[in-house]
């Protein structure tokens, strides 16, 4: 979402990092995925971006390669289990993440659950 923004408005992260009023190493760090942004940066950031600050960080965070990472791992654990156990474990990773949703308010996704 930010590469995108600084592409669609002709900005550098040095020229981004002067209009948030925060180093350009720091953009730099976000952009790689090497730290996630404080709220401070998000907000400096969403500010100058003009969109809401919960959106940024969620994207942020959703395309952040330690995230993609660690889903890589869990298929892959996933994958090496007996097809006996997969379909108990997959119902319970299912009931987890519906009860979280439930419980934090967190938006569902629009895939279909099985």
């Amino acid at each position: 979402m930010v590469r995108d923004w600084m592409r669609r408005e002709g900005v550098t992260q040095y020229d981004l990092g002067k209009m948030a009023g925060i180093s350009d190493a720091t953009i730099s760090r976000m952009l790689r995925g090497v730290s996630v942004p404080s709220w401070d940066t998000v907000n400096k950031l969403a500010d100058v971006m003009g969109i809401n600050e919960p959106t940024l960080k969620a994207a942020l965070k959703a395309s952040s390669p330690e995230r993609e990472v660690k889903i890589s791992q869990l298929i892959d654990l996933l994958d090496r289990l007996p097809e006996r156990y997969f379909e108990m474990v997959f119902a319970q990773i299912r009931a987890a993440v519906q009860s979280l949703e439930r419980s934090e308010s967190v938006p569902a996704s629009s895939q279909d659950t099985g």
